[in-house]
């Protein structure tokens, strides 16, 4: 099964791939690793939302 491919996504690769990198969870503050019950570390977000998908609870890494 294929995703539908928005309008903004036939434009410069290099908008489209950073603006895709924008959207995700990469450098958040909330982001942390975790074990799940099989023994592999999972990326998912303390504040209980989905992992991968920006949200209002962003908080970026200050380095």
């Amino acid at each position: 099964m294929t995703a539908d491919i928005e309008q903004w996504e036939f434009g410069d690769p290099a908008d489209v791939l950073e603006q895709k990198r924008g959207e995700r969870c990469v450098g958040c503050d909330h982001a942390v690793l975790r074990e799940d019950p099989l023994g592999a570390l999972k990326r998912v977000c303390r504040k209980g939302r989905k992992y991968g998908k920006r949200c209002a609870q962003y908080k970026e890494t200050i380095k």
